[in-house]
Protein backbone atom coordinates (compact mmCIF):
# COMPACT_ATOMS: atom_id res chain seq x y z
CA UNK A 1 0.00 0.00 0.00
CA UNK A 2 2.64 2.66 0.45
CA UNK A 3 4.61 1.70 -2.34
CA UNK A 4 1.71 2.34 -4.72
CA UNK A 5 1.72 5.86 -2.71
CA UNK A 6 4.90 6.24 -2.90
CA UNK A 7 5.17 5.45 -6.71
CA UNK A 8 2.11 7.73 -7.43
CA UNK A 9 4.11 10.80 -5.83
CA UNK A 10 7.20 9.85 -7.94
CA UNK A 11 4.72 10.81 -10.66
CA UNK A 12 3.50 13.80 -10.22
CA UNK A 13 6.83 14.99 -8.22
CA UNK A 14 9.86 12.79 -8.62
CA UNK A 15 12.30 15.36 -7.12
CA UNK A 16 10.89 13.81 -3.47
CA UNK A 17 13.13 10.45 -5.12
CA UNK A 18 16.31 12.36 -6.60
CA UNK A 19 18.30 11.00 -3.29
CA UNK A 20 16.39 8.14 -2.21
CA UNK A 21 13.72 5.47 -4.05
CA UNK A 22 10.56 4.70 -2.76
CA UNK A 23 11.54 1.62 -1.51
CA UNK A 24 14.15 2.97 0.33
CA UNK A 25 12.22 5.55 2.31
CA UNK A 26 9.97 2.39 3.23
CA UNK A 27 12.97 0.64 4.49
CA UNK A 28 15.08 2.65 5.84
CA UNK A 29 13.09 6.43 6.06
CA UNK A 30 10.12 5.41 8.28
CA UNK A 31 9.26 9.54 9.30
CA UNK A 32 9.97 10.38 6.42
CA UNK A 33 7.13 7.59 5.25
CA UNK A 34 5.31 9.46 8.25
CA UNK A 35 5.73 12.88 7.01
CA UNK A 36 4.76 12.94 3.83
CA UNK A 37 1.32 9.98 4.46
CA UNK A 38 -0.17 10.41 7.59
CA UNK A 39 -1.14 14.13 8.71
CA UNK A 40 -0.05 16.94 10.53
CA UNK A 41 3.35 16.28 12.67
CA UNK A 42 3.85 20.09 13.82
CA UNK A 43 5.10 23.26 12.47
CA UNK A 44 8.66 21.66 11.26
CA UNK A 45 9.31 18.62 11.69
CA UNK A 46 11.81 17.29 9.00
CA UNK A 47 13.46 20.76 9.97
CA UNK A 48 13.11 19.43 13.50
CA UNK A 49 15.01 16.38 12.30
CA UNK A 50 17.80 18.08 10.65
CA UNK A 51 18.66 19.83 13.60
CA UNK A 52 18.95 16.38 15.22
CA UNK A 53 20.66 14.59 12.34
CA UNK A 54 23.67 18.00 12.72
CA UNK A 55 25.78 17.87 15.55
CA UNK A 56 25.98 21.34 17.48
CA UNK A 57 29.59 21.62 16.37
CA UNK A 58 28.08 21.33 12.55
CA UNK A 59 25.68 23.82 13.51
CA UNK A 60 27.72 26.23 14.79
CA UNK A 61 30.65 25.89 11.65
CA UNK A 62 28.02 26.28 9.00
CA UNK A 63 26.45 29.03 10.99
CA UNK A 64 22.56 27.41 10.94
CA UNK A 65 20.44 28.92 12.68
CA UNK A 66 16.50 28.01 13.05
CA UNK A 67 13.94 30.00 12.55
CA UNK A 68 10.50 30.21 14.50
CA UNK A 69 7.03 30.38 12.53
CA UNK A 70 6.23 33.64 13.92
CA UNK A 71 8.96 35.16 12.66
CA UNK A 72 8.92 34.01 9.34
CA UNK A 73 5.26 35.22 9.13
CA UNK A 74 5.39 38.49 10.63
CA UNK A 75 8.43 38.86 7.62
CA UNK A 76 5.74 37.70 5.35
CA UNK A 77 3.06 40.21 6.15
CA UNK A 78 5.25 43.26 6.42
CA UNK A 79 6.18 42.82 3.34
CA UNK A 80 2.56 41.56 2.23
CA UNK A 81 3.34 39.15 0.56
CA UNK A 82 1.33 37.39 -1.44
CA UNK A 83 -0.74 40.22 -3.55
CA UNK A 84 -3.54 38.94 -5.57
CA UNK A 85 -1.71 40.81 -8.50
CA UNK A 86 1.20 38.79 -7.51
CA UNK A 87 -1.17 35.56 -8.25
CA UNK A 88 -2.05 36.67 -11.88
CA UNK A 89 1.19 37.74 -13.07
CA UNK A 90 3.89 35.78 -10.19
CA UNK A 91 6.70 38.07 -8.69
CA UNK A 92 9.59 36.36 -7.88
CA UNK A 93 10.40 35.54 -3.88
CA UNK A 94 13.70 33.71 -3.00
CA UNK A 95 15.53 32.39 -0.14
CA UNK A 96 19.12 32.24 -0.32
CA UNK A 97 19.90 29.65 2.25
CA UNK A 98 16.89 27.80 2.12
CA UNK A 99 17.45 25.12 5.19
CA UNK A 100 14.70 22.94 5.58
CA UNK A 101 12.67 25.20 3.87
CA UNK A 102 10.23 26.94 6.24
CA UNK A 103 10.36 30.45 4.62
CA UNK A 104 9.17 28.59 1.44
CA UNK A 105 6.68 26.43 2.75
CA UNK A 106 4.79 29.25 4.27
CA UNK A 107 5.19 31.38 1.32
CA UNK A 108 3.38 28.58 -0.23
CA UNK A 109 0.86 28.00 2.19
CA UNK A 110 -0.01 31.55 1.78
CA UNK A 111 -0.38 31.12 -2.51
CA UNK A 112 -2.16 28.73 -2.07
CA UNK A 113 -4.99 30.16 0.34
CA UNK A 114 -5.21 33.76 -1.94
CA UNK A 115 -5.16 31.84 -5.06
CA UNK A 116 -8.09 29.62 -3.83
CA UNK A 117 -10.28 32.56 -2.21
CA UNK A 118 -9.71 33.66 -6.09
CA UNK A 119 -11.13 30.60 -7.12
CA UNK A 120 -8.24 29.42 -9.16
CA UNK A 121 -7.99 26.33 -11.26
CA UNK A 122 -5.25 23.72 -9.57
CA UNK A 123 -2.79 24.38 -12.06
CA UNK A 124 -2.98 27.81 -12.45
CA UNK A 125 -1.94 27.38 -8.59
CA UNK A 126 1.11 25.20 -9.24
CA UNK A 127 2.36 26.95 -12.21
CA UNK A 128 2.28 30.43 -9.67
CA UNK A 129 4.16 28.35 -7.09
CA UNK A 130 6.43 27.12 -9.97
CA UNK A 131 7.14 30.47 -11.29
CA UNK A 132 6.96 32.61 -7.77
CA UNK A 133 9.14 29.95 -5.08
CA UNK A 134 12.81 30.15 -5.73
CA UNK A 135 15.57 28.62 -3.13
CA UNK A 136 19.21 28.34 -2.84
CA UNK A 137 21.22 26.06 0.18
CA UNK A 138 24.69 24.51 -0.52
CA UNK A 139 23.53 21.44 1.63
CA UNK A 140 21.84 18.87 -0.39
CA UNK A 141 19.83 17.37 2.62
CA UNK A 142 18.43 20.89 2.73
CA UNK A 143 17.24 21.32 -0.34
CA UNK A 144 15.80 17.82 -0.57
CA UNK A 145 13.96 18.43 3.20
CA UNK A 146 12.94 21.87 1.62
CA UNK A 147 11.16 20.35 -1.40
CA UNK A 148 9.60 17.72 0.93
CA UNK A 149 8.05 20.77 3.19
CA UNK A 150 6.91 22.50 0.19
CA UNK A 151 5.39 19.38 -1.26
CA UNK A 152 3.85 18.57 2.28
CA UNK A 153 1.94 22.09 2.03
CA UNK A 154 0.71 21.82 -1.33
CA UNK A 155 -0.58 18.30 -0.67
CA UNK A 156 -2.11 19.31 2.85
CA UNK A 157 -4.14 22.65 1.65
CA UNK A 158 -5.09 21.20 -2.14
CA UNK A 159 -6.15 17.98 -0.81
CA UNK A 160 -4.17 15.84 -3.64
CA UNK A 161 -6.57 18.11 -6.22
CA UNK A 162 -3.96 17.97 -9.35
CA UNK A 163 -3.96 18.09 -12.93
CA UNK A 164 -3.63 15.17 -14.65
CA UNK A 165 0.14 14.14 -15.93
CA UNK A 166 1.44 17.38 -14.02
CA UNK A 167 4.97 17.43 -13.12
CA UNK A 168 5.76 20.33 -10.49
CA UNK A 169 9.06 21.76 -11.29
CA UNK A 170 10.33 23.61 -7.84
CA UNK A 171 12.72 25.91 -8.43
CA UNK A 172 14.99 25.14 -5.93
CA UNK A 173 18.75 24.37 -5.80
CA UNK A 174 21.79 23.12 -4.22
CA UNK A 175 24.81 25.56 -5.17
CA UNK A 176 25.96 28.12 -2.84
CA UNK A 177 24.57 31.02 -3.15
CA UNK A 178 27.82 34.23 -2.41
CA UNK A 179 29.51 31.89 -5.39
CA UNK A 180 27.71 34.09 -8.51
CA UNK A 181 30.00 32.16 -11.01
CA UNK A 182 30.50 28.86 -9.96
CA UNK A 183 31.67 26.55 -12.55
CA UNK A 184 29.14 23.90 -10.42
CA UNK A 185 26.40 25.56 -10.98
CA UNK A 186 23.93 24.68 -14.32
CA UNK A 187 23.30 27.41 -16.70
CA UNK A 188 19.56 27.29 -14.96
CA UNK A 189 21.25 28.63 -11.46
CA UNK A 190 23.77 30.74 -12.87
CA UNK A 191 21.07 32.95 -14.75
CA UNK A 192 18.88 32.74 -11.12
CA UNK A 193 21.98 34.35 -9.70
CA UNK A 194 22.02 37.06 -11.94
CA UNK A 195 17.77 37.84 -12.09
CA UNK A 196 16.16 40.44 -10.21
CA UNK A 197 13.60 39.13 -7.60
CA UNK A 198 10.62 41.20 -5.79
CA UNK A 199 11.12 39.32 -2.37
CA UNK A 200 14.17 38.07 -0.79
CA UNK A 201 13.60 36.67 2.68
CA UNK A 202 15.65 34.23 5.11
CA UNK A 203 17.66 33.72 7.97
CA UNK A 204 20.67 33.53 6.43
CA UNK A 205 23.69 31.50 8.65
CA UNK A 206 25.42 33.37 11.39
CA UNK A 207 29.80 32.61 11.17
CA UNK A 208 32.09 34.96 12.37
CA UNK A 209 35.85 35.05 9.65
CA UNK A 210 37.84 33.58 12.43
CA UNK A 211 35.59 30.56 12.49
CA UNK A 212 35.30 30.31 8.80
CA UNK A 213 37.30 27.55 6.12
CA UNK A 214 39.58 29.06 4.17
CA UNK A 215 37.42 28.60 0.91
CA UNK A 216 34.34 30.52 2.21
CA UNK A 217 36.66 33.28 3.42
CA UNK A 218 38.13 33.39 -0.31
CA UNK A 219 34.57 33.50 -1.89
CA UNK A 220 33.22 35.67 0.62
CA UNK A 221 36.70 38.58 -0.16
CA UNK A 222 36.05 37.34 -3.84
CA UNK A 223 32.18 38.28 -4.29
CA UNK A 224 31.88 40.75 -1.85
CA UNK A 225 34.49 43.10 -1.26
CA UNK A 226 33.01 46.12 0.61
CA UNK A 227 31.61 43.44 3.54
CA UNK A 228 34.65 42.08 4.20
CA UNK A 229 36.15 44.30 6.62
CA UNK A 230 38.14 43.38 9.33
CA UNK A 231 36.48 40.56 11.41
CA UNK A 232 33.42 40.03 9.39
CA UNK A 233 30.40 37.34 9.20
CA UNK A 234 29.12 35.73 6.66
CA UNK A 235 25.48 37.14 7.24
CA UNK A 236 26.52 40.56 6.19
CA UNK A 237 27.78 38.78 2.69
CA UNK A 238 24.04 37.46 2.79
CA UNK A 239 22.95 40.70 3.24
CA UNK A 240 24.93 42.56 0.66
CA UNK A 241 24.08 40.10 -2.22
CA UNK A 242 19.99 39.68 -1.08
CA UNK A 243 20.34 43.92 -1.98
CA UNK A 244 21.54 43.83 -5.24
CA UNK A 245 18.78 41.00 -6.46
CA UNK A 246 16.28 43.28 -5.62
CA UNK A 247 14.13 44.32 -8.43
CA UNK A 248 13.33 48.14 -8.57
CA UNK A 249 10.09 47.76 -5.97
CA UNK A 250 11.78 44.99 -4.07
CA UNK A 251 11.78 43.95 -0.82
CA UNK A 252 14.14 42.25 1.66
CA UNK A 253 13.31 40.75 4.83
CA UNK A 254 16.38 39.14 7.19
CA UNK A 255 16.13 38.09 10.79
CA UNK A 256 20.03 38.19 11.45
CA UNK A 257 22.37 39.49 14.46
CA UNK A 258 21.49 43.47 16.16
CA UNK A 259 25.25 43.56 15.12
CA UNK A 260 24.66 44.42 11.78
CA UNK A 261 23.42 47.63 13.31
CA UNK A 262 27.29 48.79 14.98
CA UNK A 263 29.57 46.96 13.51
CA UNK A 264 32.82 47.88 11.41
CA UNK A 265 31.69 45.36 8.66
CA UNK A 266 28.18 46.84 8.43
CA UNK A 267 29.10 50.59 7.94
CA UNK A 268 29.27 50.56 4.31
CA UNK A 269 25.98 48.75 4.04
CA UNK A 270 24.59 50.84 6.49
CA UNK A 271 25.62 53.73 4.61
CA UNK A 272 24.54 52.63 1.60
CA UNK A 273 20.91 51.47 2.54
CA UNK A 274 20.73 54.96 4.54
CA UNK A 275 21.53 57.22 1.21
CA UNK A 276 19.16 54.92 -0.79
CA UNK A 277 16.60 55.63 1.80
CA UNK A 278 15.38 52.16 1.35
CA UNK A 279 15.78 51.14 4.94
CA UNK A 280 11.54 50.40 5.85
CA UNK A 281 11.97 48.46 9.20
CA UNK A 282 13.83 46.86 12.14
CA UNK A 283 12.60 45.05 14.72
CA UNK A 284 14.36 44.43 18.55
CA UNK A 285 14.29 40.74 19.49
CA UNK A 286 17.61 41.24 21.51
CA UNK A 287 15.97 39.94 24.39
CA UNK A 288 14.22 37.20 23.21
CA UNK A 289 15.52 33.78 23.17
CA UNK A 290 15.29 32.98 19.49
CA UNK A 291 18.31 31.59 19.14
CA UNK A 292 21.84 31.13 20.87
CA UNK A 293 22.43 32.81 24.12
CA UNK A 294 25.28 35.27 22.40
CA UNK A 295 22.73 35.56 19.75
CA UNK A 296 20.82 39.28 20.03
CA UNK A 297 18.56 38.80 16.58
CA UNK A 298 16.47 41.73 14.81
CA UNK A 299 14.26 41.53 12.03
CA UNK A 300 15.61 43.91 9.06
CA UNK A 301 12.73 44.90 6.33
CA UNK A 302 14.23 46.90 3.06
CA UNK A 303 12.20 48.19 0.72
CA UNK A 304 13.34 49.70 -2.36
CA UNK A 305 10.21 51.76 -3.12
CA UNK A 306 10.00 53.44 0.43
CA UNK A 307 7.37 55.97 0.48
CA UNK A 308 9.07 57.69 3.53
CA UNK A 309 12.38 57.16 3.40
CA UNK A 310 13.25 59.73 5.28
CA UNK A 311 12.10 58.09 8.42
CA UNK A 312 12.80 54.44 9.89
CA UNK A 313 10.23 52.37 11.53
CA UNK A 314 12.00 51.19 14.63
CA UNK A 315 9.62 48.59 16.78
CA UNK A 316 11.85 48.17 20.08
CA UNK A 317 11.80 45.58 22.89
CA UNK A 318 9.12 42.79 21.11
CA UNK A 319 8.63 39.70 22.90
CA UNK A 320 7.73 36.69 20.78
CA UNK A 321 3.98 36.44 21.86
CA UNK A 322 3.86 40.06 20.51
CA UNK A 323 4.96 39.42 17.33
CA UNK A 324 1.89 37.69 15.96
CA UNK A 325 0.37 40.61 16.96
CA UNK A 326 -1.05 42.79 13.51
CA UNK A 327 -1.29 45.55 15.96
CA UNK A 328 2.32 45.88 16.57
CA UNK A 329 3.48 48.28 14.62
CA UNK A 330 1.40 50.50 16.73
CA UNK A 331 4.33 50.52 18.84
CA UNK A 332 6.92 51.79 16.13
CA UNK A 333 8.55 54.66 16.56
CA UNK A 334 9.56 56.97 13.24
CA UNK A 335 13.01 58.01 13.72
CA UNK A 336 14.75 60.27 11.18
CA UNK A 337 17.72 58.36 9.33
CA UNK A 338 19.70 61.93 9.46
CA UNK A 339 20.60 61.35 13.00
CA UNK A 340 22.17 57.68 11.95
CA UNK A 341 23.72 59.94 8.88
CA UNK A 342 25.41 61.85 11.32
CA UNK A 343 27.11 59.46 13.05
CA UNK A 344 30.44 58.52 11.28
CA UNK A 345 30.18 55.06 11.91
CA UNK A 346 26.31 55.28 10.19
CA UNK A 347 25.17 53.72 13.83
CA UNK A 348 21.99 52.55 13.70
CA UNK A 349 20.09 52.49 17.17
CA UNK A 350 16.73 52.23 18.94
CA UNK A 351 15.09 55.61 20.33
CA UNK A 352 12.02 56.39 21.91
CA UNK A 353 10.89 60.12 21.96
CA UNK A 354 13.06 61.52 25.03
CA UNK A 355 15.83 59.62 23.93
CA UNK A 356 15.76 60.99 20.00
CA UNK A 357 15.09 64.24 21.33
CA UNK A 358 18.33 63.92 24.01
CA UNK A 359 20.68 62.63 21.24
CA UNK A 360 19.85 65.29 17.84
CA UNK A 361 20.32 67.93 20.53
CA UNK A 362 23.53 66.56 21.09
CA UNK A 363 24.43 65.58 17.39
CA UNK A 364 23.08 69.33 16.87
CA UNK A 365 24.93 71.52 19.09
CA UNK A 366 28.57 69.39 18.54
CA UNK A 367 31.32 70.27 16.97
CA UNK A 368 33.29 67.26 17.72
CA UNK A 369 33.65 64.06 18.47
CA UNK A 370 35.57 61.79 20.94
CA UNK A 371 38.03 60.47 18.54
CA UNK A 372 39.11 64.73 17.52
CA UNK A 373 40.27 64.94 21.36
CA UNK A 374 41.15 61.71 22.57
CA UNK A 375 42.69 58.20 21.03
CA UNK A 376 41.80 55.02 23.08
CA UNK A 377 44.22 52.39 22.42
CA UNK A 378 44.58 48.71 23.64
CA UNK A 379 47.21 47.52 26.52
CA UNK A 380 49.04 44.38 27.04
CA UNK A 381 47.24 41.18 25.39
CA UNK A 382 48.61 37.37 26.17
CA UNK A 383 47.68 35.32 22.23
CA UNK A 384 49.06 31.86 23.71
CA UNK A 385 47.81 30.65 26.65
CA UNK A 386 50.87 29.94 29.06
CA UNK A 387 52.65 33.39 27.88
CA UNK A 388 51.02 34.91 30.91
CA UNK A 389 52.65 33.33 33.98
CA UNK A 390 55.93 33.68 32.04
CA UNK A 391 55.28 37.22 32.52
CA UNK A 392 52.84 37.95 35.78
CA UNK A 393 53.99 37.32 38.95
CA UNK A 394 52.63 38.34 42.72
CA UNK A 395 56.53 40.26 43.32
CA UNK A 396 58.47 42.20 41.54
CA UNK A 397 60.39 39.80 39.11
CA UNK A 398 62.37 40.01 35.73
CA UNK A 399 64.42 42.71 33.66
CA UNK A 400 62.03 45.62 34.14
CA UNK A 401 59.04 44.79 36.89
CA UNK A 402 55.62 47.51 37.08
CA UNK A 403 52.57 47.36 38.67
CA UNK A 404 49.71 45.81 36.58
CA UNK A 405 46.45 45.90 36.68
CA UNK A 406 44.31 42.89 35.43
CA UNK A 407 46.79 40.50 36.45
CA UNK A 408 44.33 38.40 37.78
CA UNK A 409 43.88 34.95 35.82
CA UNK A 410 39.94 35.38 35.68
CA UNK A 411 38.95 38.82 36.56
CA UNK A 412 40.42 41.89 37.95
CA UNK A 413 38.64 44.19 35.71
CA UNK A 414 37.52 45.68 39.69
CA UNK A 415 41.05 47.08 39.99
CA UNK A 416 39.68 50.10 38.30
CA UNK A 417 36.60 51.74 39.99
CA UNK A 418 35.04 55.31 38.67
CA UNK A 419 37.33 57.25 39.34
CA UNK A 420 39.61 55.38 41.64
CA UNK A 421 42.53 51.85 40.95
CA UNK A 422 42.26 49.46 43.22
CA UNK A 423 45.67 47.57 42.66
CA UNK A 424 45.62 44.10 43.33
CA UNK A 425 49.18 43.57 44.01
CA UNK A 426 50.28 41.47 40.26
CA UNK A 427 53.33 42.82 38.51
CA UNK A 428 54.65 42.68 35.13
CA UNK A 429 58.19 41.87 33.81
CA UNK A 430 57.69 44.59 30.94
CA UNK A 431 60.28 43.27 28.90
CA UNK A 432 59.86 43.80 25.71
CA UNK A 433 62.67 41.71 24.05
CA UNK A 434 61.55 38.56 25.51
CA UNK A 435 57.70 39.18 24.91
CA UNK A 436 58.86 39.89 20.93
CA UNK A 437 60.76 36.71 21.15
CA UNK A 438 57.73 34.64 21.97
CA UNK A 439 55.99 36.62 19.22
CA UNK A 440 53.78 38.34 21.63
CA UNK A 441 55.01 42.05 21.05
CA UNK A 442 54.23 44.53 24.04
CA UNK A 443 53.47 48.85 22.84
CA UNK A 444 56.11 51.27 23.67
CA UNK A 445 56.60 51.78 26.98
CA UNK A 446 55.62 55.61 26.60
CA UNK A 447 51.86 54.96 26.30
CA UNK A 448 52.10 53.52 29.69
CA UNK A 449 54.03 56.09 31.26
CA UNK A 450 52.07 58.77 30.26
CA UNK A 451 49.76 60.87 31.92
CA UNK A 452 46.17 58.87 30.47
CA UNK A 453 42.85 57.26 31.31
CA UNK A 454 41.82 54.08 32.16
CA UNK A 455 39.03 52.73 30.98
CA UNK A 456 37.27 49.44 31.92
CA UNK A 457 36.13 47.09 28.36
CA UNK A 458 33.24 45.60 30.19
CA UNK A 459 31.19 46.88 32.48
CA UNK A 460 27.27 48.34 32.59
CA UNK A 461 28.76 51.68 33.17
CA UNK A 462 31.05 53.20 31.79
CA UNK A 463 34.01 52.64 34.46
CA UNK A 464 37.45 55.06 34.20
CA UNK A 465 39.81 57.38 36.11
CA UNK A 466 43.24 58.71 35.78
CA UNK A 467 46.43 57.33 36.11
CA UNK A 468 49.48 59.27 36.85
CA UNK A 469 51.45 56.21 38.23
CA UNK A 470 52.35 54.61 35.55
CA UNK A 471 50.80 51.44 35.78
CA UNK A 472 50.46 48.98 33.37
CA UNK A 473 47.50 47.46 32.74
CA UNK A 474 45.77 43.64 30.43
CA UNK A 475 43.24 44.41 27.71
CA UNK A 476 40.55 44.01 29.87
CA UNK A 477 41.57 47.75 30.23
CA UNK A 478 41.60 50.86 27.30
CA UNK A 479 44.17 53.70 27.33
CA UNK A 480 43.05 57.00 26.09
CA UNK A 481 45.53 59.90 25.47
CA UNK A 482 44.62 63.60 24.85
CA UNK A 483 45.41 64.66 21.15
CA UNK A 484 46.76 67.78 20.24
CA UNK A 485 43.47 69.27 19.44
CA UNK A 486 41.98 68.61 22.79
CA UNK A 487 45.37 71.01 24.48
CA UNK A 488 44.50 73.81 21.48
CA UNK A 489 41.14 73.87 22.74
CA UNK A 490 41.52 74.33 26.50
CA UNK A 491 40.36 70.17 26.86
CA UNK A 492 42.24 68.07 30.02
CA UNK A 493 42.52 64.85 30.80
CA UNK A 494 39.81 65.85 33.59
CA UNK A 495 37.03 66.97 31.76
CA UNK A 496 37.04 63.97 29.64
CA UNK A 497 37.03 62.12 32.45
CA UNK A 498 33.85 63.26 34.03
CA UNK A 499 32.55 63.62 30.82
CA UNK A 500 32.79 59.53 30.08
CA UNK A 501 32.20 59.06 34.00
CA UNK A 502 28.66 60.58 33.62
CA UNK A 503 25.17 59.43 33.78
CA UNK A 504 24.50 61.09 30.84
CA UNK A 505 27.05 59.37 28.80
CA UNK A 506 26.74 55.70 30.15
CA UNK A 507 23.32 56.50 28.50
CA UNK A 508 24.29 57.95 25.34
CA UNK A 509 26.44 54.88 24.50
CA UNK A 510 23.90 52.42 25.99
CA UNK A 511 21.64 53.88 23.75
CA UNK A 512 23.49 53.97 20.57
CA UNK A 513 25.56 50.38 21.07
CA UNK A 514 23.25 48.50 22.65
CA UNK A 515 24.36 45.88 19.82
CA UNK A 516 27.56 45.32 21.78
CA UNK A 517 25.95 43.84 24.85
CA UNK A 518 27.04 40.59 25.77
CA UNK A 519 26.43 37.95 28.34
CA UNK A 520 24.49 39.32 31.51
CA UNK A 521 23.62 43.13 30.26
CA UNK A 522 26.91 44.16 30.04
CA UNK A 523 28.01 46.94 27.78
CA UNK A 524 31.51 46.27 25.21
CA UNK A 525 33.16 49.63 25.47
CA UNK A 526 35.15 49.79 22.27
CA UNK A 527 37.46 52.30 21.03
CA UNK A 528 36.06 52.65 17.75
CA UNK A 529 32.38 53.53 18.96
CA UNK A 530 33.40 55.78 22.19
CA UNK A 531 35.59 57.38 19.63
CA UNK A 532 32.52 58.03 17.75
CA UNK A 533 29.98 59.81 20.84
CA UNK A 534 29.71 63.70 20.42
CA UNK A 535 31.31 66.16 22.32
CA UNK A 536 30.28 69.71 23.18
CA UNK A 537 33.48 72.31 24.44
CA UNK A 538 32.01 73.78 27.52
CA UNK A 539 33.25 77.35 28.43
CA UNK A 540 36.66 77.84 30.28
CA UNK A 541 34.97 79.06 33.42
CA UNK A 542 33.11 75.37 33.27
CA UNK A 543 36.40 73.96 32.43
CA UNK A 544 37.83 74.69 35.37
CA UNK A 545 34.96 74.32 37.84
CA UNK A 546 34.66 70.36 36.20
CA UNK A 547 38.74 70.09 36.86
CA UNK A 548 38.36 71.04 40.51
CA UNK A 549 35.75 68.90 40.91
CA UNK A 550 37.50 66.18 39.32
CA UNK A 551 40.55 66.88 41.02
CA UNK A 552 38.53 66.62 44.64
CA UNK A 553 36.91 63.17 43.69
CA UNK A 554 40.21 61.52 42.64
CA UNK A 555 41.71 62.93 46.15
CA UNK A 556 39.00 61.77 48.65
CA UNK A 557 38.88 58.54 50.18
CA UNK A 558 35.86 59.53 51.95
CA UNK A 559 32.26 57.94 50.12
CA UNK A 560 30.01 60.19 51.42
CA UNK A 561 32.27 63.14 49.81
CA UNK A 562 32.84 60.92 46.81
CA UNK A 563 29.00 61.00 46.12
CA UNK A 564 28.38 64.57 46.79
CA UNK A 565 31.30 65.22 44.66
CA UNK A 566 30.46 62.65 41.75
CA UNK A 567 26.58 64.82 41.35
CA UNK A 568 28.15 67.67 41.40
CA UNK A 569 30.11 66.64 38.20
CA UNK A 570 26.62 64.80 36.86
CA UNK A 571 24.73 68.25 37.18
CA UNK A 572 27.37 69.91 35.35
CA UNK A 573 27.68 67.46 32.69
CA UNK A 574 23.75 67.88 32.28
CA UNK A 575 23.84 71.84 32.05
CA UNK A 576 26.81 71.90 29.49
CA UNK A 577 24.42 69.32 27.43
CA UNK A 578 21.45 71.30 27.61
CA UNK A 579 19.34 68.43 29.49
CA UNK A 580 16.16 69.67 31.15
CA UNK A 581 14.62 68.01 34.36
CA UNK A 582 12.28 65.26 32.84
CA UNK A 583 15.49 64.12 30.63
CA UNK A 584 17.57 64.31 34.26
CA UNK A 585 15.16 62.26 35.44
CA UNK A 586 14.25 59.75 32.24
CA UNK A 587 18.51 59.06 31.97
CA UNK A 588 18.44 58.27 35.55
CA UNK A 589 15.81 55.43 35.69
CA UNK A 590 17.58 54.40 32.54
CA UNK A 591 20.71 53.41 34.16
CA UNK A 592 18.62 52.41 37.53
CA UNK A 593 16.96 49.79 35.37
CA UNK A 594 19.39 48.89 32.65
CA UNK A 595 22.98 49.69 34.11
CA UNK A 596 23.05 48.62 37.81
CA UNK A 597 23.07 45.05 39.02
Amino acid sequence: MLIEKLNIMLKLFPFCFEMFSPAEIEEQYPFINNYLLNGDLGEDPLGNMYQEVLSKSIKQRKGIVFTPIEVIEYILHQMQFPQKEGINSPRKLIDLACGSGLFLEAAVKHIIELAQQMDLEEHEILKCIEETIHGFDVDPIAVYLTKINVLRTIISIMKLNFPENYVLELKIYQTNSLEKHSKKDSKTILELKKSQFDYVVGNPPYIESKRMDAETKAICRSNFPESVMGSFDLYNCFIDYGSQLLSPEGQLGFIIPNKFLISRYGKKLRKKFLEQKIIKQIVDLAHQKVFRPAVYPIILILNKNSSNGDQIEMIPNVSMDNLSNVNITNNRILSNRDIFVRSSNKTIFFLDDISMNIIQRIFDKSNYNLIDLIRFRWSVSFHRKGLRKMFVFRQPKGKNPLKFLGGKEYGGNRELERYAIKWGGYWIDYDREKAKGMKNNFQDLKYFTEEKIFLCQHSLRIRATLDRDSYISKDIFLLGHLKDKAESLGVNLELILATLNSKLFSFLYATMYSGTEIMGRYLHYLPMFLHDLPIIIPSNIEIKSITKLVKAILNTIDPDEKSRTDELIDENIFKIYGCNKEEIVYIEDYISLNLKK
